[in-house]
């Protein structure tokens, strides 16, 4: 029987990101990354196209960060639980150089383009977007300089990796538990403190406490393995539970600004992060995988969330200028009428994203891990990058 990685060799569609084989085929993830991008998606997209004089009336967008903020904790938890390294800072550094090859060259890749868009535009560049190009908090707190707007969430995910990384240089059996310990005492003294200062906002920012949820699923999965009826109703309880934050809890931090300037943050991981990791623990005990084209077709979504969700600024910038040019004296007056727009333009959202996965993303990520490590690493559809995979692939 042929197997996934070389069905997608001979087609010329890649229908994975190249994992560690250690973690095994956890299809569901990939599924909750391609519904963590839809909803981001939508909800840009809804900020864009409405009728006129209408207002957001349910809107789940906020979600999508936090189910692959509890992903990524998850997965780079569960790499370091199944790793067979020693201790020390080798272990280290190849942890980290995936990280660094999963993340920067896509995003540099749009960080690129958007630099091209905005010179071309007239915009003004300077020294203050340096530190977004390396995924660096501005030092100019409150206010956070980006090329690429919703990159704000590869800052933190860049600080997890960078600590987890950290941690293995003096334990690698031990990790996850000091890292959810680090976590939780980082977020504990600067609630007490109130620290808000450049950097500090960074890692000590309650919104870490959704990899720490990530973690410590990741240390029940290592130890109970999957659990399908237990599954099933953890993903109806996520469910239930991000609807009900919305109807009754959503008072949170929302935007980017907010999550930075520490508002509300820590009410936020504890209704839609807790929410999310509800969900996420769904998936991965119940692991379910049906054999149909709707499975398949989010599981495709999926691997290409990370390349969707970076190209989504400018997707929706060019996107929704060409549906309003054309239905825009529909949608003013219609809800039905903007409503299918949105859609229109969320599927564009993804194709673009999809494209960017087969033709730019997987092929080099493929190159990268070729040159930079000895071994070549295993193609699995399962575990992005944002993500990791994944949220983001392995990430």
């Amino acid at each position: 029987m042929a197997t996934a990685a070389s069905e997608s060799v001979r087609s010329g569609v890649h229908t994975g990101l190249p994992l560690p084989s250690k973690l095994g085929h956890i299809e569901s993830l990939q599924v909750l990354r391609a519904v963590a991008v839809v909803l981001v998606a939508w909800a840009h997209v809804e900020q864009e196209i409405a009728p006129r004089g209408s207002t957001p009336r349910f809107d789940l967008g906020i979600f999508g960060i936090d189910i692959f903020f509890v992903i990524s904790g998850f997965i780079l938890s569960l790499i370091v639980l199944r790793s067979r390294s020693h201790r020390g800072p080798e272990a280290a550094w190849e942890f980290l150089k995936r990280r660094i090859i999963r993340i920067y060259p896509i995003y540099w890749f749009f960080v690129a383009l958007t630099a091209l868009r905005a010179l071309h535009g007239h915009v003004p560049l300077g020294a203050q977007y340096l530190p977004s190009i390396f995924l660096l908090p501005s030092p100019g707190y409150p206010h956070q300089w980006l090329l690429v707007p919703i990159a704000w969430t590869l800052i933190f995910e860049m600080f997890f990796y960078y600590l987890l990384s950290v941690i293995q240089v003096a334990t690698i059996k031990r990790a996850v538990p000091v890292l959810i310990g680090i976590l939780c005492a980082a977020v504990a003294i600067g609630r007490f403190y109130s620290i808000r200062r450049p950097y500090l906002i960074v890692v000590m920012n309650p919104i870490l406490l959704e990899f720490a949820f990530g973690a410590c699923l990741a240390l029940a999965f290592q130890r109970f393995g999957r659990q399908g009826k237990l599954g099933k109703i953890l993903v109806a309880a996520g469910i239930v539970g991000a609807v009900l934050v919305k109807l009754y809890f959503d008072t949170g931090a929302k935007s980017m600004q907010m999550i930075f300037t520490d508002g509300l943050v820590t009410h936020r991981a504890f209704t839609w992060g807790l929410a999310a990791l509800a969900l996420v623990a769904g998936g991965v005990l119940w692991s379910p995988r049906p054999d149909n084209s709707a499975w398949r077709t989010a599981v495709a979504i999926g691997d290409s969330s990370y390349s969707a969700y970076l190209a989504s600024p400018l997707v929706l910038e060019f996107g929704t200028r060409a549906v309003l040019a054309v239905f825009g004296k529909y949608v003013v007056r219609s809800v039905i009428a903007a409503m299918l727009c949105r859609s229109l333009v969320a599927v564009i959202v993804l194709g673009v994203g999809w494209l960017s996965y087969q033709f730019i993303e997987w092929p080099m990520l493929r190159k990268l891990q070729a040159l930079f490590h000895s071994r070549p690493v295993p193609q699995s559809a399962g575990a992005a990058p944002n993500l990791v995979a994944s949220t983001k692939a392995d990430s």
